[in-house]
């Protein structure tokens, strides 16, 4: 019973969290859409010359959040800081967060520090990739930074929003709780 209360809390934890994502907030992407596979990647950390695919989180966590995400948004960096409080608090369940910065081309070593500085300062355990080539930005289309778009556990697209609007914090900060 009490596992599967969990499973319930969980679920309607990713479902609020789902909320904020409007009908109008498709427009984040041009070329990916609801109830489609999303387009697989393989892009290194930020950090290190490591590869990781998007194929690796697929079914092996029941809900993927791809934040596609620049250093120079304070609203990209204020939605990793939120998400890293809610992957501590619900990885365990099964979400997982991928961010994906979508910088420029070709990140100066700078940038790279700066994006370095910011895993750091907040403190996120999750994959920061670098789009180099803004290859994988140009095949979903990300049209606004940050957007989310929000994964099942067999890699088909459930939830777009683009920005992070001042609800979505809201809306997290409630299923911290």
């Amino acid at each position: 019973m009490k596992r599967f209360l969990s499973f319930v809390t969980f679920f309607l934890l990713i479902s609020a969290f789902c909320v904020i994502a409007s009908e109008s907030s498709v427009a984040a992407f041009k070329n990916v859409k609801l109830g489609e596979d999303a387009p697989k990647f393989n892009l290194k950390e930020i950090d290190s010359e490591e590869l990781t695919s998007l194929d690796s989180y697929i079914e092996k966590n029941k809900v993927i959040l791809v934040v596609f995400w620049s250093t120079w948004s304070p609203r990209s960096q204020q939605q990793l800081g939120d998400l890293k409080k809610m992957r501590d608090e619900l990885g365990d369940k099964g979400l997982e967060i991928i961010a994906v910065n979508v910088e420029k081309e070709e990140a100066t070593p700078e940038e790279l520090k700066t994006m370095k500085d910011i895993k750091t300062s907040l403190s996120i355990d999750f994959k920061l990739l670098l789009d180099a080539g803004l290859s994988v930005f140009q095949e979903y289309g990300v049209v606004a930074v940050p957007s989310t778009v929000v994964l099942d556990s067999a890699g088909v697209i459930k939830k777009i929003y683009d920005g992070y609007p001042s609800s979505a914090l809201l809306d997290i900060q409630l299923m911290s709780r």
